[in-house]
């Protein structure tokens, strides 16, 4: 029976293997594209640490696979110690960072904004202006066709068995979004 909310069952390898058979199928029928992962690194030392974890699982779970390349977009400055483990998680996948520029749009003052809007701080809104505008205009990523986009606390739990990009491809998908 299990507790409440353990529901549904956990999925096992071959279940996992033969539900995302037809994807892989689609994506291998393309090839591997011209693809990067993207995460967000905000100011706070705790998303260093989910960091940390979501790219162990993204390794684990598909990357070390499809080896597609890794942009760590930051707020503050990382030190070389972080930039080390970082890069020995990737273990071998192309990995670079770029330190973001974060300021308020030059129509608005500091003092016009209120630390808080419905209980999101500045930082976290900052993060949504990114993802939304600013990711799409980085330079880092013109020479890509698809960009995924990973937060610092989105963790793949289990395989994910294709390649999705090439399913991207496959499917002429301009955007995606699994939960």
């Amino acid at each position: 029976l299990g507790l409440v909310g353990d529901q549904p069952r956990p999925k096992y390898l071959p279940d996992i293997w033969d539900q995302q058979a037809e994807h892989r199928r689609l994506a291998a029928s393309v090839g591997p594209q011209k693809g990067i992962i993207v995460y967000k690194l905000g100011p706070k030392e705790s998303e260093v640490d989910h960091l940390r974890l979501s790219l162990r699982l993204l390794m684990r779970h598909h990357n070390s696979a499809f080896r597609y390349p890794i942009l760590i977009a930051h707020d503050e400055p990382l030190g070389p110690v972080v930039r080390a483990e970082l890069t020995a998680i990737a273990k071998g996948v192309r990995l670079s960072f770029v330190k973001l520029h974060v300021e308020l749009p030059r129509h608005l003052s500091a003092g016009s904004v209120p630390e808080t809007v419905l209980g999101f701080p500045v930082a976290y809104r900052h993060m949504i202006r990114w993802k939304v505008g600013q990711l799409w205009l980085m330079p880092e990523l013109s020479s890509y066709e698809y960009v995924w986009s990973l937060d610092t606390d989105a963790f793949i739990v289990a395989p994910l068995t294709y390649d999705v990009f090439g399913l991207m491809k496959a499917k002429q998908a301009t955007y995606g979004y699994v939960d």
